[in-house]
């Protein structure tokens, strides 16, 4: 049971840092980096840190993932044999 939820929490965590960060990328008002004609360098500087943590999160998700799915797996292998 608790392999499920790492498979379904994976997913889940992973689409949502997925649609974030696409959503940051093409999004002009989600911590701009333009404020009126001036760039503001500490804006980018945030959103590049951002990018990182939801890189970051991906990782660990697709992880989570794995580790449930490979679990689940094995149990099965485990019941057929």
């Amino acid at each position: 049971m608790k392999a499920a939820l790492y498979v379904l929490v994976g997913i889940i965590v992973g689409l949502a840092a997925m649609a974030t960060g696409v959503f940051m990328y093409f999004s002009a008002t989600f911590i701009p980096v333009y404020v009126g004609s001036t760039y503001v360098i500490g804006n980018q500087l945030l959103r590049y840190l951002l990018y990182g943590v939801l890189f970051t999160i991906l990782v660990a998700s697709i992880k989570l993932t794995e580790y449930g799915v490979k679990y689940i797996s094995k149990k099965i292998k485990k019941a057929l044999h």
